[in-house]
């Protein structure tokens, strides 16, 4: 909700955080459509996750980055 009520353009999150914002039951790539750059690091990220990530926020354009 943060995201859509603040046009939140870019995140730096850690594996955990996304595979959570993925999973939650409200996630919806509609509602994040500003969120341009998703950035993560702290971490290793398993493969698999990776790409459903990749795959839920490249249905609108979004950018993954590792840092």
């Amino acid at each position: 909700k943060t995201v859509e009520r603040e046009q939140v353009s870019a995140a730096l999150l850690v594996p955990s955080q996304l595979n959570e914002l993925i999973t939650h039951p409200e996630f919806s790539t509609e509602r994040l459509v500003t969120l341009r750059n998703v950035a993560y690091a702290g971490a290793p990220m398993s493969r698999a996750l990776f790409y459903r990530v990749s795959v839920r926020f490249s249905t609108y354009g979004a950018d993954i980055v590792l840092f």
